[in-house]
């Protein structure tokens, strides 16, 4: 039988821009509470719709959709600002990206860096909160024979090309969204009815959590009270006793979650959505501790050369979009303006000559000679530049990626790409390894080079929770 998706769908989107804060009694209703936010939700699109309303001149189109969402409202807030950060936090692909790890290391084999860094969040170590703003900050150092030297001989080495990168990123810059809609056959029947089956397993999802709360409150909570107030005793007069209401708040807020990441579970093995999707806003930078210096060839003929010192400083700025589907297909868009410091030499790929400076002849004719590494030219210039990325993945693991970026200045060129990524993820669906399959064109300020090979990048860490 041929089947179609609706062609009315629902989207959620997700707005709640409010800390997580629930006091649990010892009643411990979780259930209670949950519901009462997918209610907040509601009243909170009837507050849009009525505001829209009531202007002079009202957008009917944008008060007839929220009016479907208003309709169609099942989820809990919260519960969604789990789903999106797990989602965002997926689309992982190297350090200069989009990393929700608390720490974080990655290896390029880009530009043959090592990364180590940090990362901070606006939800801290709390799931339940919303994730809107992402900050990443590490050093950056160049690996040579497979190992980064930032020492050497008990010296800090010049020659590391370390540096502080950073990223500052406003995630959900326009919304983040879930579409739910029902699959319909030809004939415009129903065939999958996502929200029935939704709704049809929390009460389930509910019915479960209520033994689970009854039990907790018969077998253990009167133990850890018990506990507490023991403890209580001992501590007569002095301020700073244990609070015996801490336990029903901390195990109200675990059931809560819990219930949360139970619903995400299913929604996702029983693809229970037709899509996903979110967007952010990148702001990337590197700044150098160590400045690379050139030996410059004087051309006299003379034999002399010149120390030329470059910044290697760079800055980027992007927006990212990604919509993943429940048949494991996704794609993802980014739109990039940049500008860096850039010179000939690494833009050729130059090799150094070896100048002899200094030739010392010992009496048993032995030779000893000094000398120096040296390029024949040097000219530095600011690149500013734009592009695109455009990556599909047909399956959860392989996919394609063109992408062009465009130079402007004195190095004016076009430059592209046409890759075949594939993504080996860990046990939870979150990407370790990125490579790459890659046939690209790069020009230099003399020639084009088209190039086929591997792009690759490795994480080491784990995700917040």
């Amino acid at each position: 039988m041929k089947t179609k998706q609706s062609h009315f769908f629902m989207i959620t989107f997700i707005f709640s821009a409010t800390l997580f804060s629930q006091d649990f009694s010892r009643d411990l209703k979780v259930i209670e509470a949950y519901e009462v936010e997918i209610d907040k939700g509601r009243e909170n699109l009837l507050k849009q719709i009525t505001k829209l309303e009531s202007v002079e001149n009202p957008n009917l189109d944008l008060i007839n959709k929220k009016k479907a969402q208003y309709e169609n409202y099942i989820f809990n807030d919260k519960m969604l600002n789990i789903l999106f950060a797990e989602e965002v936090g997926s689309f992982f692909n190297n350090s200069d990206n989009l990393t929700l790890q608390e720490y974080f290391a990655s290896v390029s084999a880009d530009d043959k860096s090592l990364s180590l860094g940090f990362t901070v969040n606006s939800r801290g170590k709390n799931a339940l909160r919303p994730l809107n703003m992402v900050y990443n900050f590490g050093v950056k150092v160049k690996a040579k024979n497979k190992f980064a030297s930032i020492f050497e001989n008990g010296d800090f080495n010049q020659k590391s090309d370390l540096g502080i990168s950073f990223n500052i990123t406003k995630v959900h810059f326009i919304a983040g969204a879930i579409n739910f809609s029902s699959v319909k056959d030809g004939n415009n029947n129903i065939i999958f009815n996502r929200r029935a089956l939704i709704e049809t397993y929390r009460k389930k999802l509910y019915a479960d959590y209520r033994g689970k709360i009854k039990e907790y409150k018969v077998k253990t909570l009167p133990k850890e009270e018990d506990s507490i107030r023991a403890i209580q005793n001992q501590m007569r007069g002095y301020k700073h006793k244990p609070d015996i209401s801490k336990i029903y708040k901390e195990k109200g807020a675990s059931l809560y979650q819990s219930l949360a990441e139970d619903e995400i579970k299913y929604i996702k093995e029983n693809k229970a959505y037709s899509f996903i999707s979110s967007d952010w806003v990148s702001l990337d930078g590197f700044l150098p501790v160590t400045n690379t210096t050139y030996n410059i060839l004087i051309n006299d003929n003379s034999g002399n050369f010149k120390a030329e010192t470059f910044v290697p400083w760079r800055a980027s700025l992007s927006w990212s979009y990604f919509r993943k589907y429940s048949n494991n297909r996704s794609w993802f868009i980014s739109p990039k303006i940049s500008v860096q410091n850039n010179n000939n030499i690494l833009l050729e790929d130059l090799t150094a000559e070896t100048l002899i400076v200094e030739r010392q002849i010992f009496g048993n004719g032995s030779e000893l000679e000094t000398t120096e590494s040296v390029y024949k030219e040097y000219s530095e210039f600011i690149t500013p530049s734009f592009g695109a990325e455009f990556t599909y993945f047909f399956t959860k693991n392989i996919g394609v990626s063109p992408s062009f970026e465009k130079n402007v200045g004195t190095y004016d060129e076009f430059n592209w790409k046409l890759g075949v990524p594939i993504s080996l993820k860990d046990k939870d669906g979150k990407p370790k390894v990125n490579f790459e399959l890659q046939w690209k064109k790069v020009n230099t300020l003399t020639e084009s080079n088209y190039l086929v090979g591997i792009s690759a990048s490795f994480l080491f860490g784990n995700l917040i929770n």
